[in-house]
C-alpha cells in the first residue's frame, strides 16, 4: 500500500501546482514534510524513512524510482513524469479517509512555499530536523533508520 500512498501524493502536489514532473529528489524530500503533516502519525507508520546525506529518505520509494517500478509515475532520467493518460483504478485501493486526509494535507501546504522550493532548500531543511541530524550524524553512516516515534515527534513545517 505505501506505492500507492506514495504516487497518490505526488499526483496531488504535482496536480496542485499544475505540473507534469518533478525531480525525483524533490519528490522523496516532499514525502518527509507531507508525512509530518499528519496529526495522527499514520503516514509515518507506513514508510520507513533512512537519514540519509541529502535528508530523511524513503529508500523503498527511490529504488521503485531505480526499477521504474511505479503504477502512475515513470522515471524520465532524473525527472518524475505523472502519467494523466492512466486507468485511475489504484486510487480506489486507498481507504477513503487516508486519501482525504493526504488530500487536506497537500491543500494546506499548497498554500505555503514549500512545493515551489528547490531540491536543494529541501535537502537544507532537512538537514535542520533533529532526526537527521542525530541519526546521521552520530552514526556516521550513510543510512540509518530512524525509529517512527521519533520522526513523529518532529516539527511541523505548517505551524
Amino acid at each position: 500500500m505505501k506505492n500507492i500512498v506514495f504516487e497518490f501524493i505526488i499526483q496531488l502536489v504535482l496536480d496542485a501546482k499544475n505540473k507534469e514532473e518533478m525531480p525525483i529528489l524533490k519528490a522523496l524530500l516532499l514525502l518527509f514534510f507531507i508525512c509530518g503533516e499528519d496529526e495522527t502519525g499514520e503516514l509515518f507508520e507506513l514508510f520507513d524513512f533512512y537519514a540519509q546525506p541529502y535528508g530523511l529518505i524513503e529508500v523503498n520509494m527511490r529504488e521503485k524510482f531505480a526499477m521504474d517500478d511505479l503504477i502512475s509515475l515513470r522515471k524520465s532520467e532524473s525527472t518524475v513524469i505523472a502519467l494523466r493518460n492512466r486507468d485511475p483504478f489504484w486510487i480506489d485501493l486507498l481507504p477513503f479517509n487516508l486519501r482525504l486526509k493526504i488530500d487536506k494535507i497537500i491543500t494546506k501546504l499548497a498554500k505555503t512555499e514549500l512545493f515551489e522550493k528547490d531540491s536543494f532548500d529541501l535537502v537544507n531543511l532537512h538537514k535542520q530536523h533533529f532526526s537527521h541530524r542525530y541519526y546521521y550524524k552520530r552514526n556516521g553512516d550513510l543510512s540509518v533508520l530512524v525509529p517512527k516515534e521519533v520522526l513523529k515527534q518532529e516539527e511541523k513545517y505548517v505551524k
